[in-house]
C-alpha cells in the first residue's frame, strides 16, 4: 500500500514542480500558450480573423476590453452594411417586377384576351423566379461554406479542449466532450454536404411548380418539408447536447472524486510534502480554470463572428423579399405574392439551419467554459 501511495504521490507532485518556503506555496501555473491555441487561429478563415480584435485574443488580461460592447456593435454594423447592398438590389428588382406585373395585369383586362393574360402571368412569374434564384442560390452557397468552416474550426478546438481538460485532471470528461463534439462536427458536415441542397432544391422546385403551374397550390407541401427537416435538425442537436450534458456531468464528478481522493491520501500519507502538493494543486487548478474559461468563451465569440454575417445577409434579403411580397398583396397579384412568400419561407429555413448548428456548438463551448478543473 505504501508503495502504491508513493508512486501516486510522485506521479502528481513531480509535474507541479512544487517549491516550499516557510509561508509560500508556488507551482508552475498554466497559460493558454501551452495548449497550442495557434492551431485554432490557423483554422479560421481570413474574413473571420480580420474581424477579431488585434493581439492575443486568448489572453485573460484585457479580455473584457477586447470584446467590449463597442466591438460587438461595430461587428453588427459592418455585417448590416455588407448585407445592405445585396438586399437593396434584390428588393429593387423584385419590387420593380411586381409593379410591371401590376401594369401588365391592367393591360390584360383592357385587351380581354385569355391567351395574353396567361402569357403575361407566365412571363411575370418566370422573371421573379429567375431574379430570386440568383439571390437564394448565393445565400445557399454562403450557408454551405459557413457550415464547412464551422466544422473546421470546431475540429481544431477539440484537441485544445482535450489538452486543457486532461491537464486539469478531467480525463474522462474531456474524452466524453470530445466525442460529443466530433459527433456534432460529423452531423454538421453531413448536413452541409448531403442534407441541405436536396431539401432546398426540392422546395424551390415545388415553389416554381406552384407559381408557374396554373393553379397548383403546393405551398403546404413545401412548408411541411421545411418544418419536418427543421424539426429533425433541432431534435438531433438537442439529443447531442443532452448526451454531452449528462455524460460530461457524470464523468466530471468521477474525475473530481478521484482527484480529491488522491489529494487526501497524499496529504495524509506525507504530512509536510502532502500539504505542499495540495496547495500547489489548488494554484494549478485556479490557473487551468482561468485558461478553460478564456478558451471556451473566445470559442463562443468566434462562432458568433462567423455566424453573424451569414444570418444578417439572410435576414436582410428576406426583409427585401417581404417588402415586395407585401406590395404584391396590396396590389392584388396572388401568383406573384405566392412566389415571394415561398421564397421568404426558404430564407427563413436557411437562417434556422445556421442557428441550430451554431447553438449546438455554442452550448458545448459554454459548458466547457463553466466547468472547473477536476483538481479543484
Amino acid at each position: 500500500m505504501f508503495a502504491v501511495l508513493s508512486a501516486v504521490l510522485i506521479w502528481f507532485v513531480l509535474p507541479l514542480r512544487a517549491a516550499y518556503t516557510e509561508n509560500d506555496v508556488s507551482a508552475e501555473l498554466y497559460s493558454v500558450d501551452e495548449f497550442d491555441v495557434e492551431s485554432v487561429m490557423d483554422s479560421l478563415p481570413d474574413t473571420v480573423r480580420q474581424n477579431l480584435p488585434e493581439g492575443d485574443i486568448f489572453a485573460a488580461e484585457g479580455f473584457s476590453e477586447a470584446f467590449s460592447a463597442d466591438y460587438f456593435f461595430s461587428l453588427i454594423k459592418s455585417a448590416v452594411s455588407a448585407a445592405l447592398s445585396p438586399m437593396i438590389k434584390t428588393m429593387s428588382l423584385t419590387l420593380g417586377l411586381v409593379l410591371i406585373s401590376s401594369a401588365l395585369s391592367a393591360l390584360k383586362d383592357v385587351l380581354r384576351s385569355d391567351s395574353l393574360s396567361a402569357l403575361f402571368e407566365f412571363v411575370s412569374g418566370l422573371c421573379i423566379m429567375l431574379t430570386l434564384y440568383g439571390s437564394v442560390s448565393s445565400l445557399v452557397e454562403a450557408v454551405r461554406v459557413y457550415l464547412t468552416q464551422l466544422s473546421t474550426v470546431i475540429s481544431a478546438m477539440v484537441p485544445v479542449m482535450i489538452a486543457i481538460g486532461t491537464a486539469g485532471g478531467s480525463i474522462s470528461a474531456s474524452t466524453v466532450s470530445a466525442n460529443a463534439m466530433m459527433l456534432g462536427v460529423a452531423f454538421v458536415e453531413t448536413l452541409a454536404a448531403n442534407g441541405l441542397f436536396p431539401v432546398l432544391q426540392l422546395c424551390f422546385g415545388l415553389a416554381v411548380a406552384s407559381g408557374m403551374g396554373g393553379g397548383l397550390k403546393l405551398g403546404g407541401i413545401t412548408k411541411l418539408i421545411r418544418g419536418t427537416f427543421t424539426w429533425i435538425l433541432g431534435l438531433i442537436s438537442a439529443v447531442i447536447s443532452a448526451v454531452m450534458t449528462f455524460q460530461s456531468s457524470i464523468a466530471f464528478r468521477a474525475d473530481s472524486l478521484s482527484m480529491r481522493a488522491v489529494r487526501f491520501a497524499t496529504a495524509k500519507a506525507v504530512p509536510v510534502v502532502g500539504d505542499i502538493a495540495s496547495g500547489a494543486v489548488s494554484a494549478v487548478a485556479g490557473s487551468l480554470s482561468l485558461v478553460k474559461s478564456t478558451v471556451g468563451w473566445v470559442g463562443v465569440i468566434i462562432i458568433a463572428v462567423m455566424t453573424l454575417p451569414v444570418i444578417v445577409s439572410i435576414i436582410m434579403t428576406r426583409l427585401g423579399v417581404t417588402v415586395s411580397c407585401t406590395a404584391a398583396d396590396v396590389i392584388g397579384l396572388e401568383r406573384e405574392k405566392g412566389i415571394l412568400s415561398e421564397m421568404c419561407g426558404l430564407l427563413g429555413f436557411l437562417a434556422a439551419v445556421c442557428v441550430i448548428a451554431a447553438l449546438m456548438f455554442v452550448y458545448a463551448l459554454a459548458l466547457f467554459a463553466k466547468s472547473a478543473a477536476a483538481l479543484a
